[in-house]
């Protein structure tokens, strides 16, 4: 009889632990089927700007004597090609940064938290000047991933990159250390080197600008809404040039 009690204790005991070790094993197996998570773009430490942000830069300074963007053209998933006009190569002449900035146009991503970002890049690729390419051309131009302030107080700072079609690489990357938390100014500086080459009347530039492969790209959509908000108040008025947009190329 006491052996007919302990053989029914020990099954019951047999039972209650293959009860508990199923719902281990059923997690277990649920667990297998989920996948694992995509690593996070953010946790990257260089910044960059996306081709929209790209084709989102709007301002630079306004004054006759300097060079201008006289186009943009985006072609799709690549980057966006600039038509910039120099009017000679005299000092004021020689220089442009196309920015979205605090101190003028929309300010797209004026305001935008960089904090965690070591460096901002961009390539840079030298297309055209005056529609020629070749190594007889003699211009060489210096180009920037253009940020600020910059960590010692300056407006804005960059680190130049020259291209060319003779001694100089005509693409690269430009990258620039980031010391501040957040957008006063970015987008791209394009300066000439050895202005005594240039044509003292009129050039016509074309540089392609490019995001870098790998590097994170802000959300500019908190930044843009509030801007949308403030600029819908009832009563305000805008006083931003007419835009009509780059053109672009590729599919839409």
């Amino acid at each position: 009889m006491r052996t007919s009690v302990t053989v029914a204790v020990l099954s019951v005991l047999i039972l209650l632990a293959g009860g508990c070790e199923e719902p281990a094993r059923q997690a277990s197996t649920v667990a297998s089927d989920v996948p694992a998570l995509a690593a996070n773009p953010s946790a990257s430490g260089t910044l960059t700007l996306s081709v929209a942000q790209l084709a989102s830069l709007d301002w630079s300074r306004p004054a006759a004597s300097r060079p201008r963007v006289v186009a943009r053209r985006v072609v799709e998933g690549v980057g966006v090609d600039f038509d910039i006009q120099f009017p000679g190569n005299r000092p004021g002449s020689r220089a442009i940064d196309y920015l979205s900035s605090g101190s003028g146009g929309r300010g797209a991503m004026v305001g935008l938290n960089v904090a965690g970002y070591e460096a901002f890049a961009l390539k840079f690729t030298l297309l055209s000047v005056d529609g020629a390419t070749g190594s007889a051309i003699p211009h060489e131009v210096v180009v920037g991933a253009l940020f600020g302030p910059t960590g010692d107080g300056r407006i804005f700072g960059y680190e130049p990159l020259s291209l060319s079609f003779g001694s100089k690489s005509k693409t690269g990357i430009a990258e620039t250390p980031l010391a501040s938390e957040k957008i006063h100014q970015i987008g791209v500086h394009v300066h000439m080197a050895n202005p005594d080459l240039w044509s003292p009347h009129r050039t016509m530039l074309t540089l392609r600008v490019e995001p870098i492969s790998g590097a994170a790209v802000l959300d500019t959509t908190p930044v843009v809404q509030e801007t949308l908000r403030r600029e819908s108040r009832p009563g305000r008025r805008t006083t931003e040039s007419p835009n009509m947009g780059p053109a672009r190329i590729g599919a839409w």
